[in-house]
């Protein structure tokens, strides 16, 4: 144990690796025994070194969703020690042991301390994580209902919808609110291959095991929708000269004043669920034109 920590202190990059290898184990594990020993390793590891940034969420979604109900202490802890974990040493600094380490290790994984100890401390008047209000993992439909309320703040739209004017106002000023999103905007408007394509790619993965919808129908609805803006929307060749107000204009009028007169949806507002499904559409997109840019320029290279 004192070994691996060693090694995933040094080496950042196969961090997630071990992470995934002992979730993979407490997954569906039946034995109380095994568990035990896979959660004292979890948390000691997680005392040392935290998972990557684009590991953070799945890591977290696993903890709070698929541990069964006598691991869920365990798993708040973890997500405790997670937090901590990235606070203390960020998430791809390297830091050496100190001479206390083994010691440490050996009264974690014996006597079980960094699991009671967080547990002790565990409350439901805590603030922590899980019980803050303010707390949404990204991509859960409170998560999402922020990210549009946010945007509708931003462009001090009034009516349940953003208009044609509050959208064109968000793209063309520098807001700090969501920038994911808004890189995923802009590649659909301008064809500008965002600049954290992986994140994103990451998040298109995660978002269709996170988000839960009201009911079938409204999942099946949400599928049209996707279906169609795959269907119509054009990816532009980028331009840098091209003037935003009119790439804006273009985009309004062939993807949104299109979706909603097919929809029979409000007419001249983006409301929150298609809003909604146009990330969706373009986390998928810049998927598939990111990969398309490694192959050409892996060729250009042979």
């Amino acid at each position: 144990m004192r070994n691996l920590i060693k090694l995933c202190q040094t080496y950042p990059i196969i961090r997630d690796e071990v992470f995934i290898q002992i979730l993979k184990q407490l997954n569906n594990n039946n034995n109380d025994d095994r568990c035990n020993r896979l959660w004292r390793t979890l948390a000691t590891c997680l005392t040392y070194f935290p998972p990557s940034k684009e590991f953070e969420n799945y890591f977290e979604w696993f903890l709070l969703t698929e541990v069964p109900v006598k691991g869920k202490a365990n798993a708040d802890t973890c997500i405790r020690l997670m937090h901590k974990a990235i606070f203390k040493y960020g998430y791809n600094s390297t830091k050496t042991s100190s001479n206390d380490t083994l010691r440490t290790i050996k009264e974690s994984l014996t006597n079980n301390i960094l699991l009671k100890s967080t547990n002790i401390n565990t409350n439901l008047n805590d603030i922590n994580v899980i019980t803050t209000p303010n707390f949404h993992l990204r991509g859960t439909k409170l998560n999402w209902n922020q990210r549009y309320s946010l945007l509708q703040k931003a462009t001090s739209s009034k009516s349940t919808g953003i208009t044609k004017n509050n959208f064109e106002m968000y793209m063309n000023i520098d807001i700090d609110i969501d920038k994911l999103d808004k890189e995923v905007l802009l590649f659909l408007i301008t064809g500008l291959l965002p600049v954290h394509t992986s994140r994103i790619s990451l998040e298109n993965n995660a978002h269709k095991y996170i988000y839960i919808n009201d009911n079938i129908e409204a999942k099946k609805i949400s599928e049209e929708r996707v279906t169609w803006l795959l269907n119509n929307i054009q990816i532009p060749d980028y331009n840098p000269e091209q003037q935003i107000n009119e790439m804006n204009s273009i985009f309004w009028e062939f993807v949104i004043e299109k979706i909603n007169t097919f929809f029979n949806l409000e007419n001249g507002l983006l409301s929150f669920d298609v809003y909604r499904d146009i990330i969706i559409v373009g986390q998928n997109l810049c998927m598939i034109n990111s990969d398309k840019k490694k192959k050409q320029q892996k060729h250009i290279m042979l």
